[in-house]
Formats: structure tokens, sequence, C-alpha cells
């Protein structure tokens, strides 16, 4: 009979196996891209009135030429609501929030796993650390974000428009052809470096987090690998990557609306804190 640490060597074997034989299958690593450019383009559709809302309150400063209108989330929802209607706060900016969706999410789920096991091969999938699930999140949601950073601009510059303001677009197509007219092509990656940051942190907080606690309760709690592991880690991600996200999203909003306040992203980070306070990231 063969000993326990040759038994252990061929369990380890058959897992690198396996997971090297499903990062080589095209149409399963194609099959993730899909799958989660489609699903969470979903959710998005359903979230655009919050991440509106969002938007609004976060372009808000001292820096800012338009006086303060919000005051807190609520307030806001009822505000917009009252004054633009139903449609404007949840529709406005919903065709380019789904396509950045599609092309962010899919490229940073489809290239979770790959990433993953390129940047942990020879190791069992039970092996890998924190350290590089959060660095193939980064990787995934980094090259996701830069990709997709033009429909993000877009997205935020139309639900950046207040009552009584002209829409600066007709619609997605005529929004990149006016950005690309005016500002050239550099012109619609704007901000696009605080993007990118914003996704490397959220996208390697979020998987990294999600994936070390569902181990962890499996694991060392002995959960079932049921739907409510799943519930709680989402939580517990949800929480930590909202927390650690929430600055450089603030950044990347106003210095993509930004008419000329902010020099460049560093310069806006600055005068952020400066003129709103450090609490004005969060």
């Amino acid at each position: 009979m063969p000993s326990t640490d040759t038994a252990n060597v061929s369990r380890v074997l058959s897992s690198d196996e396996m997971r090297d034989a499903e990062n080589h299958d095209l149409k399963k690593v194609a099959m993730k891209f899909a799958v989660g450019g489609v699903v969470t383009s979903f959710v998005s559709g359903l979230m655009n009135g919050p991440d509106h809302v969002k938007t609004r309150l976060q372009i808000q400063g001292k820096m800012q030429a338009d006086k303060k209108l919000y005051t807190s989330f609520p307030q806001a929802c009822a505000r917009i609501f009252r004054e633009e209607g139903f449609f404007v706060l949840a529709g406005r900016g919903l065709g380019a929030a789904l396509s950045r969706e599609v092309v962010y999410s899919g490229i940073r789920m489809g290239l979770y796993d790959p990433a993953k096991y390129f940047v942990s091969r020879g190791k069992d999938a039970s092996q890998i650390g924190f350290a590089e699930k959060f660095l193939s999140g980064a990787i995934s949601g980094g090259i996701g974000s830069f990709v997709a950073s033009p429909a993000d601009l877009l997205k935020i510059r139309v639900q950046a428009v207040l009552p009584g303001q002209p829409l600066p677009y007709r619609n997605f197509v005529h929004g990149f052809s006016v950005i690309c007219k005016k500002e050239g092509i550099p012109g619609l990656y704007k901000g696009a470096s605080a993007t990118v940051v914003r996704a490397v942190i959220l996208t390697g907080s979020q998987l990294a987090s999600y994936d070390t606690f569902k181990t962890t309760l499996i694991r060392d709690f002995e959960w079932e690998d049921a739907a409510p592991t799943h519930i709680v880690s989402s939580v517990v991600a949800g929480l930590i990557t909202t927390t650690a996200s929430s600055p450089v999203d603030v950044i990347k909003s106003r210095f993509m609306n930004d008419q000329g306040a902010y020099k460049n992203v560093l310069d806006c980070f600055v005068k952020t804190v400066k003129h709103d306070g450090v609490f004005a990231l969060w």
C-alpha cells in the first residue's frame, strides 16, 4: 500500500493537474468571461439608481462651482426622484453602465482563476494564500477596468448632470464621438489611472477576502459549501471592499467630471482632503 506521504503527493498532483486542465480549456475560460459579464451587468442595471445617487454625492465639494444640493443618500434619492423623476433616477447612464460592466466584470471574473493559477503554479488550491489571491484579483481587475474606462467616464459625466443643466451627450455613441473630437482618444482614458487603482483595490480585496473567508469557514469551522456560506462570505467581502475602495472611487468620480479644477489625479486627492476633509473620501 502507498504511504501517507505518497498519497498526499498524488492528491496534490491530481489537484494541480485539474487546475492546469481547467485553465487551459478555452471554452471554460470563455464561459467565465461571458457569465461574469452578463450576470454582473444584470445586477448593475438593477443598482444603477443607487449608483447614480452615489455619483451625485461624490462630486459635491467646495472645489465645485455648483452649490451643495444633497446632504445624505436618502435625501438625495428623494430630491432626484421629486425634481427629475424615476426614469432619470434609475435610468440615467444605464447604457454606459451596462457596457462598462459587461467588459469590466467579464474580464475581471474571467481572468481571476487563470491569474490565480499563474501566480500560484505548483500549489494545491488549499495552499494558496491571501496575498496570491489578492494579486490575482488585482491583475484581472486592473486589466478589466482599463479596457472599460471610456464607458466609465461617459457614465460619470452623464450622471453628474444636475437639474436644469443640459445633457452633454445625446446617447452612448454620441458621447464617445464628442469626447474623441474635443479631447482626442486620450480623453477617453481621463482618470484611467484612478479607475485602475480602484479596481486593483476593489477586485483584489473582494475576490481575495471572499475566497479566503469561504475557505476558512469550510476548512476550519466545517461549514458546508452551500448558499449560507457563500452569502456570509459575500457580505464580509462587500464590507471590506466598499471601505477599502471608497476613497479612490470618490477621486475617480471627481476627476472624470472635472472641468479644470484639478491638474491630475493626485492634485484632485490633495485638494479634496484640503477643502472637504478626509471624511469626504467616504
